[in-house]
């Protein structure tokens, strides 16, 4: 007997972007050294500065837990979800609706809006290159602008919208 496990859509999309997104184009404004960035769920409950930033004092990440900053930052949000019925009134799929956002701010080697349309660019390409996930077709339907400013630092944002069709079972 095989047990049929549905899995999150912000897991799915995390999977997505990481088998997909080519880190390599990911690039600092030299376009040869390599981003470094995280993939986590929805905006952190904290201020997004702490994943960027290092004490000016004593060097040390603002947030807890590892040890480096990042330079872009991937925050999936839960999905909205619209069931689809049969002609019996029966649920067969939900269409889906996802939002990824993209952060960035400026450092001495990133300008933060370069990065973050190199961000917008490799998800674009990717969803071009790979439409198909498991029972979906995935395309975009929105792409907005989505920068925060936190005191003096302004964290360059955008905000990709993306939808796709599941299956009920």
């Amino acid at each position: 007997m095989s047990v049929l496990v549905l899995q999150d859509g912000r897991y799915r999309t995390k999977v997505y972007l990481t088998t997909y997104l080519v880190a390599a184009q990911l690039t600092k404004d030299d376009d040869a050294t390599q981003a470094s960035f995280a993939i986590i769920y929805s905006v952190p409950p904290y201020s997004m500065e702490y994943e960027f930033i290092r004490d000016f004092r004593t060097g040390a990440k603002l947030g807890a837990g590892a040890d480096t900053t990042i330079d872009l930052l991937f925050c999936i949000d839960k999905p909205t979800s619209k069931p689809i019925y049969s002609h019996d009134d029966a649920i067969e799929a939900y269409s889906e609706d996802i939002t990824v956002h993209m952060y960035a701010i400026d450092q001495t080697d990133i300008t933060g809006e370069y990065l973050i349309w190199k961000a917008e660019d490799e998800v674009r390409t990717a969803f071009l290159d790979h439409p198909f996930g498991s029972a979906c077709i995935r395309t975009i339907s929105e792409t907005t602008k989505d920068d925060i400013q936190y005191d003096s630092t302004k964290i360059f944002g955008c905000k990709l919208t993306f939808n796709y069709l599941r299956l009920a079972t």
